[in-house]
């Protein structure tokens, strides 16, 4: 909870008796009461109504409709050389397909070739999406767990969210742009 002091009051409390305290504007006003006015407010927001939750710890995505669990998927995440990020995001644009180019070059052990996912939601900048992964057969717990390059059943991803096809298109047609992304250990 946080303690909030009206504007007023805290004019009132630094003026003496019987001056004028400056408004807000900058004209003088008659004091008021010489002890602040307290009001708690509480400082806990509603939860939204959508939202998408990644575990890294348990390789699982949970998406939330209120406290309803709607999808729950094991998925990929970001290997030990290239980790996901955590943190609260949200989805800030949706592509149907997406081609994939590597911004590294060609001899650097994170390079891949052209890859299109089918579906794809980038919810961080630096280009961290929630994708399906056609070149991909393995999800859940362990598949990020070996050092190698990104994409391969078992090194992860490249700091992406690979999701299972099926699953992904059902995240797709439910996420609408804005929808939080908490990613979390």
């Amino acid at each position: 909870m946080a303690i909030a002091v009206s504007a007023q009051s805290a004019y009132a409390d630094s003026t003496p008796a019987g001056t004028a305290a400056p408004s807000a504007t900058g004209a003088s006003a008659t004091p008021g009461p010489t002890s602040p006015t307290l009001s708690l407010v509480a400082n806990v927001p509603a939860l939204p109504s959508k939202r998408i939750v990644v575990s890294l710890s348990q390789e699982k995505l949970d998406a939330y409709e209120d406290d309803r669990v709607v999808l729950e998927t094991p998925v990929t995440t970001g290997g030990p050389d290239l980790p996901t990020p955590t943190g609260t995001f949200t989805v800030t644009r949706k592509y149907s397909p997406y081609l994939f180019r590597s911004p590294w070059p060609q001899g650097s052990p994170f390079w891949y070739p052209d890859s299109v996912a089918n579906t794809a939601m980038l919810f961080a900048a630096g280009g961290y999406f929630l994708h399906d992964a056609p070149w991909r057969r393995v999800f859940g717990p362990g598949s990020n767990a070996q050092y190698g390059t990104p994409g391969g059943d078992y090194t992860g991803t490249h700091g992406c969210v690979n999701v299972p096809l099926q699953a992904e298109l059902r995240l797709f047609a439910w996420t609408d742009i804005g929808v939080p992304v908490i990613v979390q250990n």
